[in-house]
């Protein structure tokens, strides 16, 4: 836990001391936990607070700011990371346990992709295990610096074609993703840019026609990453 995580929030009685380490505990503002599971625990004991509504409460594990709605903790914010890194070899990245009942939409943004040439593909995944059953579809557009076309639709695919480069010099993709974790049909829209001899940008919307919940996905791309980063966002509901 960090210096200003907390496993308490203390009610004070009439007549108490308050000594240095309980003033500590006040002068943090809005209580800092290192997971939901101290959260919850520093409420309603003994000598603990009530939970009610408007309670705030800052969780390090997840970089998230919360506040308490009367029945549940909800963020506080537009959006919450939920992961981060980079990849720099290999031609498929792997994100599980990355949605769940928490949020009904993610954005997700891979950018400073390097690579010798690629075809950009996503995939959904449960437990670890790729889905690729002919449920997807999508419709994408592009534009270049000498044209505009609008390509045909794919329906029945086994992944989602965010778009392809030759010898491109940066590529950078996008993507909300609204209810995966739902038990439902999952649909959203994607952007991918790149520049190689002139600069390409794809625009797209994506549905998964099958009611299946997913936890996670898969990008693979059609040569080795050179350097890349990404981050997921939960979107607040």
């Amino acid at each position: 836990m960090g210096a200003n995580a907390s496993t308490a929030v203390p009610v004070y009685v009439s007549g108490q001391v308050l000594d240095a380490a309980r003033l500590n505990l006040t002068n943090n503002g809005i209580p800092v936990f290192s997971g939901t599971a101290t959260r919850d625990a520093a409420f309603g004991g003994s000598g603990e607070k009530t939970l009610a509504e408007g309670q705030f409460a800052y969780l390090e594990d997840t970089n998230s700011l919360q506040y308490y709605s009367g029945t549940s903790f909800v963020a506080a914010s537009g959006s919450n990371l939920i992961t981060s890194g980079s990849v720099t070899s290999g031609t498929t990245v792997s994100l599980d346990s990355i949605f769940s009942a928490t949020y009904d939409n993610y954005y997700v943004i891979f950018s400073n992709i390097v690579q010798a040439g690629s075809t950009n593909v996503v995939q959904f995944r449960t437990g670890g295990v790729t889905n690729t059953t002919s449920n997807y579809s999508f419709a994408r557009s592009y534009l270049d610096v000498s044209a505009m076309a609008f390509e045909a639709g794919s329906g029945g695919t086994t992944s989602i074609g965010l778009g392809s480069t030759t010898a491109n010099v940066m590529n950078t993709w996008e993507m909300v993703i609204s209810r995966p974790f739902a038990t439902g049909e999952t649909s959203g829209w994607f952007r991918q840019a790149a520049e190689n001899t002139s600069i390409v940008s794809w625009f797209g919307f994506h549905l998964f026609k099958a009611t299946t919940s997913f936890d996670g996905l898969i990008y693979t791309a059609g040569s080795t990453f050179t350097s890349a980063s990404y981050a997921i966002y939960g979107l607040a509901n």
